[in-house]
């Protein structure tokens, strides 16, 4: 994860420079592991619960007469999830588009650490808006290659 941060933050430096950039992103990142890992209490944050309040407050679905959402899970289990949908589309039943993607975004706004912060997840590479393209072309796809 750090590495793909490294490559966008010096992606005009040289090979040297780069390394050093990750150096220092690391660094930058260890006090927020630790507080974290060991669940700190200060003043303004209980790290401790940081993970749940973010998983609370993380937007991974959307509903505006359409249903959209983001789903981790295996080869097998999106074959099993996709299974019904495809064929109630056969039918004329439903219609549905589908993108798969080896990882996903996160966007997020933040007002207060503690509570007041809000979290947007779409999937890498073009999320919804392809999985919309895909829904206007129609069946069938051709199975993407993840990576």
């Amino acid at each position: 994860m750090l590495r793909n941060e490294g490559r966008l933050r010096g992606w005009r430096a040289g090979p040297l420079s780069r390394l050093g950039g990750s150096v220092v992103l690391r660094f930058k990142v260890l006090p927020g592991w630790f507080l974290l890992r060991f669940r700190i209490r200060t003043s303004e944050m209980d790290w401790g619960r940081y993970k749940s309040d973010l998983i609370t407050n993380t937007d991974y679905r959307k509903f505006d007469g359409t249903m959209r959402l983001v789903l981790a899970g295996s080869s097998e289990q999106r074959r099993r999830l996709e299974a019904q949908p495809a064929q109630m589309q056969e039918t004329g039943a439903l219609s549905y588009g589908v993108h798969v993607a080896s990882s996903a975004i996160m966007t997020c706004l933040i007002e207060k650490r503690q509570g007041a912060h809000f979290h947007f997840v779409d999937a890498a590479d073009g999320g919804y808006a392809a999985a919309a393209r895909k829904l206007k072309a129609g069946p069938p796809w051709e199975e993407p290659k993840v990576r």
